[in-house]
């Protein structure tokens, strides 16, 4: 299983309740993707399906499904959960094709049935937890976590999707001990110092963010969105040649200058807001 790249797009919520306290940090909602889960597509237009309610038999299914066909996959695992529906580990498969063909419902449908069946199975509570934070429900996927992270308390990636589902509530000082208890447990793993610098950079600390960040990409295991996670908080400081050159590495030069253009929109909309607040305070002396 795949644990690095979380939708983007959930971001654009959390930010934009603290738009007045640090409005550059709106340009992160389309920029960041936060690592820790699998990809989740939300928005794809096969969201509302349910594609092993169409199989009939698991007899004439293929030996494996496809390799990176969602469609595919839920069609397999689905069939073969309705072959064993107490099987935790095929609930979990499923589960995960759920997600990934962004059928969120029916996978915490799924999950919350199998996590009432198997409580003391951390491997269904951090499924369980997985499709919370995907559906943006950070806040619920504190418990089912707490109970993984009571079975299994050596699992870095735990403690990382902990600090996840934190930053969803907005509770950035819990994050930070959940994102420190992960680096514990796994020292310089760039998923985690990924996850914990976009965790500080939506708190408003971009120095920090900045540095961990930083710290993540200089890792050997660091991906191209990890690269693209950097310029953007260098870009939210201003220091667009920077950013431009670290975008380069891993986007076409369209798509670069669309970025940086995006950053220098995003601080213009900040230096106006401040003119604004100014003036709002001057006014009420």
């Amino acid at each position: 299983m795949d644990s690095n790249q979380i939708d983007q797009k959930e971001w654009l919520a959390m930010l934009a309740t603290s738009f007045k306290r640090t409005v550059s940090l709106l340009a992160l909602a389309g920029a960041i993707a936060l690592a820790g889960c699998e990809t989740t597509d939300t928005d794809s237009p096969s969201a509302s399906a349910a594609p092993a309610r169409a199989i009939a038999s698991a007899s004439s299914l293929p030996d494996a499904p496809l390799a990176g066909d969602a469609l595919s996959q839920a069609t397999y695992w689905g069939a073969r959960y309705e072959e064993d529906p107490q099987n935790a580990e095929m609930a979990i498969r499923f589960s995960t094709a759920l997600r990934h063909l962004g059928s969120l419902d029916e996978a915490g449908s799924l999950m919350a049935r199998t996590a009432n069946e198997h409580p003391d199975d951390p491997r269904v509570m951090t499924e369980f937890a997985r499709v919370l934070i995907d559906a943006r429900r950070g806040r619920e996927a504190l418990q089912p976590l707490a109970q993984a992270i009571a079975r299994d308390p050596d699992n870095w990636e735990l403690y990382s999707l902990e600090g996840v589902a934190h930053d969803q509530a907005g509770s950035y000082d819990d994050a930070t001990q959940s994102y420190e208890h992960a680096l514990n447990k796994s020292p310089n793993n760039a998923t985690v110092l990924n996850n914990y610098g976009l965790s500080r950079a939506l708190d408003g600390d971009l120095d920090g963010a900045e540095s961990l960040l930083r710290a993540a990409v200089a890792e050997p295991s660091a991906t191209p969105q990890m690269r693209q996670n950097l310029a953007l908080v260098l870009g939210l400081q201003g220091r667009f040649d920077e950013a431009e050159r670290i975008a380069r590495a891993d986007l076409p030069p369209e798509a670069v200058r669309n970025n940086v253009e995006y950053y220098r929109a995003m601080l213009t909309q900040n230096d106006t807001w401040e003119d604004l607040e100014g003036g709002d305070a001057g006014a009420s002396e």
